[in-house]
C-alpha cells in the first residue's frame, strides 16, 4: 500500500469517525433539551403530589429527578448522568423561582 492509499484510508475513517461523533452529539443535545422541557411540567406535578406534606422539598426534587431520569434512553446515561439531571433541575427551579420574584415585584410597584 503506497502513502497514498493509506492517507485516503485513515482520512475515511477520521471523516467516519468525526460523522457519527456529531449525529451522537446532535442526540444527546435534543434528549437534554427535552428533559429540561419536562423539568418545568414534572416540578409542578410534584408540587401538586407533595402538597399536603411539610418539608418535602428534597422528595419533590428525587421524584422530578429519578422522573427525568428515566426519560434518558441506556447508551445515553453514560453521558446524561442522574447528578447533570438534578443539576438541570436546581437551575430551571431557580428561573422558576428567580421570574415569580421578579413578577412579584412587578405587582407590588404598581400597587404602591
Amino acid at each position: 500500500m503506497d502513502i497514498m492509499e493509506f492517507i485516503k484510508v485513515v482520512s475515511m475513517f477520521l471523516l467516519g469517525g468525526l460523522a457519527l461523533y456529531v449525529q451522537y452529539n446532535k442526540k444527546v443535545q435534543e434528549k437534554i433539551a427535552e428533559i429540561t422541557a419536562k423539568a418545568v411540567a414534572l416540578i409542578k406535578e410534584a408540587e401538586e403530589i407533595y402538597k399536603d406534606t411539610s418539608k418535602a422539598g428534597g422528595s419533590k426534587k428525587a421524584w422530578v429527578v429519578d422522573q427525568l431520569y428515566r426519560l434518558v434512553p441506556r447508551p445515553l446515561n453514560l453521558i446524561i448522568t442522574k447528578d447533570m439531571i438534578d443539576q438541570m433541575v436546581e437551575s430551571t427551579f431557580q428561573e422558576i423561582e428567580n421570574y415569580a420574584k421578579q413578577q412579584l415585584d412587578k405587582y407590588v410597584d404598581k400597587i404602591e
